[in-house]
């Protein structure tokens, strides 16, 4: 017994209790099992299987979910989002770059899925600070999640957090942009062509939706990650299934719909026309991103 034994207590058991367990802690529980899979008799598989995509509704998903969890979740966000999910380095050279060329007209982004809203009150801070004008639209369907993110960033110039769907996206366009990160994964995939369609048709410069790249290297990422830093909350166990509802790129290219062919549509392009040269684009470590729109080829 010890800190190294796997078979009582300690750092590795995956049977009993311990960082690993996703069988006897109810809150790790999402049908996945820890790092490892088992199967019934208890005997270790290895790691899950990548090669295909699974869609299941994670445990903050659910309208019944513990809301002290679901609230510690949000907040782990914003340090979970700075570390892996790349999202500075896709904004300043897509939605930033753009807005510099222009800089004295005001510009209007939507964030479907914004979660804790810790992604639009950063681009609104970098927006101030290179002189820039923005207004930001975070849309969120749950509740709990928005009246949080409401509270968290009352003070933030230019952002309205909204509760409301992507299915309700058109009723805030056009708009300039709109963005996502970590939304896609949460769709089964017959619903991911019909969404994108609807953000090209809204999106009046350019869109971008960010999103997990499916694989081991994501998985045992956020196993340790979110195992050893993000604790008391969905972050782990949400967080792997995560990665088992992530996308291949080729996957995610299959579903981009029908657009503009790149080079038909003007730069004074209006909403509908975003869809000019859609691409799916990888990034370190993990990452994938669905660019489209006239001022993002």
């Amino acid at each position: 017994m010890g800190q190294w034994d796997g078979r009582t207590v300690g750092l590795w058991d995956g049977r009993t209790v311990g960082l690993w367990d996703g069988r006897t802690v109810g809150q790790w529980d999402c049908g996945t099992v820890g790092l490892w899979d088992w199967d019934k008799e208890g005997r270790v598989l290895g790691l899950p299987d990548f090669s295909k995509r699974i869609w299941v509704a994670e445990a903050m998903d659910a309208v019944d979910c513990d809301e002290a969890m679901l609230l510690r979740t949000i907040a782990q966000f914003g340090g979970i989002n700075r570390l892996v999910s790349r999202y500075r380095t896709l904004l300043a050279r897509t939605v930033l770059r753009d807005m510099r060329d222009a800089p004295e007209r005001e510009y209007h982004l939507v964030d479907l899925g914004a979660g804790g809203c810790d992604i639009p009150a950063w681009l609104l801070q970098r927006s101030r600070q290179l002189g820039l004008r923005l207004r930001v639209t975070a849309l969120d369907s749950d509740a709990r999640t928005v009246a949080w993110a409401q509270r968290r960033w009352a003070r933030e110039e230019g952002l309205t957090v909204v509760c409301a769907g992507a299915e309700e996206l058109a009723r805030f366009g056009p708009v300039d942009y709109v963005f996502a990160n970590h939304f896609l994964h949460h769709l089964p995939d017959e619903a991911i062509r019909p969404i994108l369609a609807r953000v090209r048709d809204v999106a009046a410069r350019g869109y971008v939706l960010a999103d997990i790249r499916r694989g081991a290297f994501a998985y045992m990422g956020v196993t340790l990650l979110n195992g050893l830093f993000f604790r008391r909350s969905f972050a782990l166990a949400d967080g792997q299934l995560s990665v088992r509802k992530g996308f291949l790129k080729s996957e995610l290219e299959a579903l981009l719909p029908a657009g503009v062919p790149a080079g038909m549509a003007g730069s004074s392009s209006p909403a509908g026309t975003a869809g000019s040269g859609a691409r799916v684009e990888t990034l370190f470590p993990a990452r994938l991103a669905v660019v489209g729109g006239e001022v993002f080829r």
